[in-house]
C-alpha cells in the first residue's frame, strides 16, 4: 500500500504541476496548452459519466478557483494519479524507476510552484493583485462590503504591506530553482502558503482549493528533510549532509550529465526573466489610467422626466453620488446605497460621456450624457437611462478629506486611534 500511495502522489502531484512547469520553457507552450484543453475537455464527461452529476460542468473565465469546474476536474486528476499508479506498480515491481521518478517529481514541483510563486509575488510588489482601493470601495458603508473585498482593502491600502508579502513570496519560489536553497525556500512558502490560505478561508477568497494544494506541494518539498530539521531544530543535533547527492546518482553523469546541467541553467533563466518580465510589463503597458473627468462627485440635483426628486433615503430611483474611477470605471451610487456599475466607452466627441452597462441584459448597449460645466467643480449630465430622461448635476468633492486616505503614518501615538 505505502508503495501505491508513494506513486499515486508522485502521479497526482506532476500531473497537477507538469503544464505550468513547461509553461514558460522555450518552444514548450505548445505542451502546456495541450494540457489546458485536455482538461477543459475532459473535465465536464467526466463529471457527467462517471461522477453522475446532473448539474452541468461549465467552463466560464470568472476568477474563481473553486468553481464546480475545479472541483471536478480535481477528482479527475486524482482518478488518473491511480490509474497512472496502478499501471507502474504492475510495470515496475522491481521499483527500477522509483529514484527517478522521485527527483523528477521534485523537479517538476519546484519549477511548477516555483513559478506560480514568482507571478504572485511580482503581482503584489507591483500592486496589482490587491491596488488601492477604488473610489466606490471607499464610500462603500463598511459593513456592505464582502468578506474577500474587505480583505482586498485592507491588502490595497498599504502597498508597503502589499509588496512585503509579495517579497516573500517571491523570494521562496526563487530559492526553489537552485538545488542548494530547495528546503529555505520551501520553508519560507510552508509559513507564507499557510497565512495565504488561512486568509482564503476566513474571508471566503475563492482560490481555497489552489491555495490549499500549494501549501501541499511545499510540504512535500521539505517532507524529506523534515526529520533532520527536527534533530536540528527542535533536539539541537548534528545532522548528517542531505542525501539529495544520492538521488543525482539517477541521473546521466559525464558528458550528457553536463549537457542536462547546461540546459537546467537555460531554463531556470529563462523562467527567472519571463515571469517577472511578463508583470512588469503588464504593469507598464495595462495599468489604469485615471479619466480625464476622475472624481467623487455627490448629486445635488436629480431630474428625472422633467420631475426633481428630493434626496430621500427611500427614492430608489434617485443618485446619492457618481464616481468615476480608475479603469474607466462609471459607478452609480443610490440614495439606499445600491449600486450600478458602468464602463466609460473611448470617445473623441467633445461634451460627450458614452457609458455602457458591466453587467445585467443590457451590457454592451451605448449610454450616452452630454456634459457641461455650469461652475467649478460642477458637472451636469444629460442623457436618457432605463427610458427615462436624465437631469443630474453633480459636484467635485474632495476625496482627499477621507480618513482611509488622509491618516497616514505616525511613530509617536498619545492614544490609539481607532475609528
Amino acid at each position: 500500500m505505502w508503495r501505491l500511495g508513494s506513486r499515486f502522489l508522485i502521479c497526482f502531484l506532476v500531473l497537477k504541476m507538469a503544464g505550468v512547469a513547461v509553461g514558460v520553457m522555450p518552444g514548450l507552450n505548445w505542451l502546456a496548452a495541450q494540457d489546458y484543453a485536455f482538461w477543459r475537455n475532459v473535465t465536464p464527461w467526466f463529471g457527467r459519466v462517471v461522477l453522475r452529476l446532473h448539474e452541468p460542468v461549465l467552463f466560464t473565465y470568472s476568477g474563481s478557483g473553486d468553481k464546480l469546474f475545479d472541483w471536478v476536474q480535481m477528482a479527475g486528476v486524482l482518478s488518473l494519479a491511480l490509474v497512472l499508479a496502478a499501471i507502474w506498480m504492475w510495470f515496475d515491481r522491481r521499483r527500477r524507476w522509483d529514484p527517478l521518478a522521485r527527483d523528477l517529481m521534485r523537479i517538476v514541483l519546484r519549477y511548477g510552484l516555483g513559478t506560480v510563486m514568482l507571478s504572485y509575488g511580482m503581482s503584489k510588489l507591483l500592486h496589482q493583485q490587491m491596488p488601492a482601493p477604488h473610489l466606490f470601495r471607499l464610500v462603500e458603508p463598511y459593513g456592505e462590503s464582502s468578506p474577500m473585498g474587505l480583505l482586498w482593502t485592507f491588502m490595497g491600502q498599504s502597498a508597503a504591506y502589499s509588496a512585503f508579502a509579495g517579497g516573500l513570496e517571491f523570494l521562496g519560489g526563487f530559492l526553489l530553482f537552485f538545488r542548494r536553497t530547495v528546503i529555505l525556500g520551501a520553508l519560507i512558502l510552508v509559513v507564507v502558503l499557510t497565512n495565504v490560505l488561512l486568509m482564503n478561508l476566513c474571508f471566503d477568497v475563492p482560490v481555497k482549493l489552489y491555495s490549499a494544494l500549494y501549501l501541499f506541494m511545499a510540504l512535500v518539498l521539505v517532507a524529506p528533510e523534515a526529520g533532520r530539521l527536527w534533530s536540528l531544530l527542535v533536539l539541537r543535533r548534528a545532522v548528517a549532509p542531505s542525501l539529495a547527492s544520492e538521488v543525482r546518482r539517477a541521473w546521466p553523469a559525464g558528458r550528457a550529465g553536463r549537457l542536462l546541467t547546461v540546459v537546467k541553467a537555460l531554463v531556470v533563466l529563462q523562467i527567472l526573466w519571463v515571469v517577472p518580465a511578463q508583470a512588469y510589463f503588464r504593469w507598464r503597458d495595462h495599468s489604469p489610467a485615471k479619466p480625464e473627468l476622475y472624481g467623487l462627485y455627490e448629486v445635488e440635483t436629480f431630474t428625472q422626466n422633467g420631475e426633481t426628486h428630493p434626496p430621500l433615503l427611500t427614492d430608489r430611483a434617485r443618485w446619492r453620488r457618481v464616481m468615476i474611477d480608475e479603469g474607466n470605471f462609471f459607478v452609480v451610487q443610490f440614495m439606499d446605497d445600491h449600486r450600478r456599475f458602468f464602463r466609460i466607452r473611448n470617445t473623441s466627441q467633445p461634451g460627450k460621456l458614452v457609458v455602457e452597462p458591466n453587467s445585467g441584459p443590457k451590457r454592451g448597449e451605448s449610454i450616452s450624457f452630454t456634459i457641461a460645466h455650469p461652475a467649478e467643480r460642477e458637472l451636469l449630465l444629460e442623457g436618457r437611462l432605463d427610458e427615462a430622461a436624465l437631469a443630474v448635476r453633480l459636484r467635485r468633492a474632495d476625496d482627499a478629506k477621507l480618513l482611509l486616505q488622509n491618516r497616514g503614518f505616525h511613530w509617536i501615538n498619545e492614544q490609539p486611534f481607532n475609528r
